[in-house]
């Protein structure tokens, strides 16, 4: 008898263990707002089985490194996590970011080289989307977009609305920024905006930003220029301090070792009844007590900020370059990905993120920079090229990453077309191979369309090659950039005798 109990058991033992993955199984993820490719394994190298539309639901089922396996109503394979959502009806708990820090770069992708898209205050707050590798993605000015998490808070809840209606201003951060009819470089050219002007934000696509000027509408890229929120600030005597660190003492007197009364959260706001030194009193629901003023952001803080014209500081060597006119040319770009690395890297994405590294340098230089895009998208060889001839380049600088069959292969190669292009090409390889540890394929003719059709001193640099995994991994990495940047800068200050 007990035999036969021993066998029922392990049967609903053996039912329940089939049963609870099923349960657990649920529809708990979302395609984003773009349609995605689903891949037979965790990497952008394993081939497509299957492209998603937006919106479609999926139930997650494992996760390996930024992939989760997912499966749909007919498929399943692996998706990146960062082209997911979670749906509205989840009952996953919101959360909220507290800005710890003025000027917080909202950056376009989880790292410090990526593109910036805004910036955020202290206490300004915002909704936490999700959390990698120490970087939280974020909702502001209507984009999707990523803060460090060593300067933020995260607490429960959803934001606090503001008591003051804020209108989201644009300022231009560089000397000029070309206005256009719509969000694309194929564009018409409408104007020219001018370093330090402000100008209403309409709407926000992609990295571009739709401006109001003088009655009518223009889209600007959104990289050269920041975010703030200009106010119509509501009319009253009451100032509010806002808590930016989670589980801060309140303590009964101006003291750090005073009797700690009450703690509170970060983006919680508080009316401020008086100030003995460095600390703030508020109002509590139960009386009064102190926070010291490096722990909180206040209004008239907040105000001060927006008062306060932006200023760039850079540490370049300012106005060398002045008069220059240089087109950055960051290779392929839309349905030309370039070449894939053995790791899964897009070369379009990296070349991207190290033209936009370099304009930086050579803007703080004084240089009047040309991208022949500035987006994902699509540019053909003979319009990259115009358009240096277009605005009379004093030098393209094509860049790009390498390939090859034979993955053993390493190195830096510049290469030109027509002589007069030779100087500039030794300028900067050998200003490049001083900041990197690559194999120094040297300067070496290319028949290139960007080099030999280029009327202008132009150089196509081969920054490393992708198919070698080592290097792959070195040459995409932050410092890379940082570093190679820096040297094709020094050697175009060389070039041009600086």
């Amino acid at each position: 008898m007990a035999s036969n109990y021993q066998k029922i058991f392990f049967v609903l033992l053996l039912l329940f263990a089939m049963v609870t993955p099923v349960q657990a199984a649920s529809t708990d993820l979302q395609v984003g707002n773009a349609e995605v490719n689903l891949r037979q394994g965790p990497g952008l190298s394993y081939p497509v089985l299957v492209t998603l539309a937006s919106g479609t639901p999926l139930t997650s089922l494992e996760r390996s490194g930024d992939w989760i396996k997912v499966q749909s109503k007919h498929d399943e394979g692996w998706i990146a996590s960062w082209l997911v959502t979670t749906p509205e009806n989840s009952t996953k708990k919101a959360q909220t970011v507290v800005s710890q820090a003025d000027k917080l770069n909202v950056r376009m992708e989880p790292n410090f080289s990526a593109p910036i898209l805004a910036q955020l205050y202290t206490g300004d707050q915002t909704e936490l989307l999700q959390e990698r590798d120490g970087w939280a993605q974020i909702s502001w000015n209507n984009q999707k977009g990523w803060v460090s998490k060593d300067y933020i808070a995260i607490k429960n809840g959803t934001p606090k609305t503001s008591t003051t209606t804020d209108n989201s201003t644009f300022t231009v951060v560089v000397d000029a920024l070309r206005m256009r009819s719509e969000p694309s470089l194929d564009a018409k050219e409408i104007g020219v905006a001018k370093y330090g002007e402000q100008f209403p934000v309409v709407s926000q696509q992609d990295n571009w930003v739709e401006i109001s000027v003088n009655g009518n509408t223009a889209w600007l890229y959104s990289f050269y220029g920041s975010f703030s929120q200009g106010a119509d600030a509501e009319v009253t005597e009451q100032t509010y301090t806002t808590i930016i660190y989670n589980e801060t003492n309140v303590r009964a007197n101006a003291e750090t070792n005073g009797q700690v009364i009450a703690r509170v959260h970060a983006g919680e706001k508080y009316p401020i009844v008086g100030m003995q030194g460095d600390w703030y009193e508020i109002q509590l629901e139960n009386g009064t007590g102190f926070v010291a003023n490096w722990v909180v952001s206040t209004d008239a803080k907040a105000q001060q900020q927006e008062d306060t014209k932006i200023t760039v500081h850079n540490t370049g060597q300012q106005g060398v370059l002045s008069g220059k006119t240089i087109v950055i040319d960051p290779g392929h770009g839309g349905q030309d990905r370039g070449t894939t690395g053995y790791r899964g890297t897009d070369e379009k994405d990296v070349t991207l993120k190290t033209a936009a590294l370099l304009s930086a340098k050579l803007q703080a230089a004084g240089a009047n920079i040309v991208l022949t895009r500035e987006a994902d998208e699509y540019v053909t060889l003979r319009k990259r090229v115009s358009l240096g001839h277009q605005v009379n380049a004093d030098a393209f600088i094509s860049i790009h990453y390498d390939a090859n069959e034979n993955s053993s292969i390493t190195g830096s190669t510049t290469y030109y077309f027509h002589d007069n292009q030779m100087n500039l090409a030794t300028a900067i390889h050998q200003n490049l191979m001083q900041k990197v540890s690559l194999n120094d394929r040297g300067v070496q003719p290319g028949n290139y369309y960007v080099v030999r059709e280029n009327r202008q001193e132009a150089v196509l640099i081969e920054l490393g090659f992708l198919t070698n995994p080592s290097e792959e991994q070195t040459v995409t990495s932050a410092q890379f950039r940082e570093q190679a940047t820096l040297g094709i800068y020094n050697g175009i200050l060389q070039y041009f005798g600086h």
